[in-house]
């Protein structure tokens, strides 16, 4: 299975994580009938950094567990710590709802998460359920996807755009200190910086023009190329002001698919 845009060397590495995943949720998650890879990897557009041949992901696995009923959180994170434990990562798994910027950014974890399969009908038009139901990958089990709601992308609010940008404000602010003005960073914060706040910020405006303008597309790099296309004809006020947004947010995606954190910014 394709997880990155990269060689099969990379994704077969990918295929031991996933399959580490997917037996730790089959044996301690009850109920469980279908495992679906979502977020980057899911769409074949994971973010990995490659070092001395191993395969490093960065930052997170999303993965939608499809069960018979509800699941608790905690059971979640719980069973995704089981599994991470069994990698051979360096800096892996995460405390339930702990955050620490030196860590969190340099620490690969997996954000399980449950829906019942009676409620797959009745599930809003929201990006993350368009994105599952568009671009992503069923590793286990039976393809309940035919049972969410055939939603079009001009069916996706307005207030989702706004939502994604709020949550990269977010991080902009959890991921900066005015300790980094002075030279004192960690390699943890900085990956945090370079990658979450920074790369994501970008994708992020893309996001929610695309979804304001109705042209929204399931993956990185489809909306990369739309923003591309349509900014200066469809923002022209904008356009005026930020010349190279587009820019910015196609160099923001191709660093995110190809991420190298020893390469040279702006």
């Amino acid at each position: 299975m394709k997880y990155t845009i990269l060689g099969s060397e990379v994704n077969d590495q990918i295929q031991n994580i996933v399959d580490i995943m997917v037996d730790e949720v089959r044996k301690n998650v009850p109920g469980v009938l279908s495992i679906i890879l979502g977020g980057g990897f899911g769409k074949g557009e994971g973010s990995v950094q490659v070092k001395d041949g191993k395969v490093i992901p960065v930052n997170d696995f999303d993965a939608y567990i499809i069960t018979e009923g509800p699941v608790d959180d905690k059971l979640l994170n719980d069973v995704a710590n089981k599994a991470t434990a069994r990698l051979t990562l360096d800096n892996k798994g995460l405390e339930f709802y702990e955050f620490d910027r030196k860590k969190y950014a340099d620490t690969f974890y997996l954000d399980l998460k449950a829906i019942p399969v009676y409620k797959l009908k009745d599930l809003p038009p929201m990006t993350r359920y368009f994105e599952i139901k568009n671009a992503s990958s069923v590793v286990y089990g039976h393809d309940y996807r035919y049972l969410m709601p055939d939603y079009d992308f001009t069916d996706i609010p307005q207030a989702e755009g706004f939502r994604v940008l709020l949550n990269r404000m977010a991080h902009l602010a959890e991921y900066f200190s005015t300790d980094f003005l002075n030279g004192n960073i960690t390699p943890g914060e900085y990956k945090g910086l370079r990658y979450i706040a920074h790369t994501k910020a970008f994708i992020a405006c893309g996001e929610g023009l695309l979804t304001l303008n109705k042209k929204f597309v399931p993956t990185y790099s489809g909306r990369a190329a739309m923003l591309k296309k349509c900014y200066k004809h469809d923002f022209p006020e904008l356009y005026e002001k930020l010349p190279n947004l587009a820019k910015k947010v196609e160099q923001a995606t191709n660093f995110k698919l190809k991420a190298d954190f020893e390469m040279q910014e702006d």
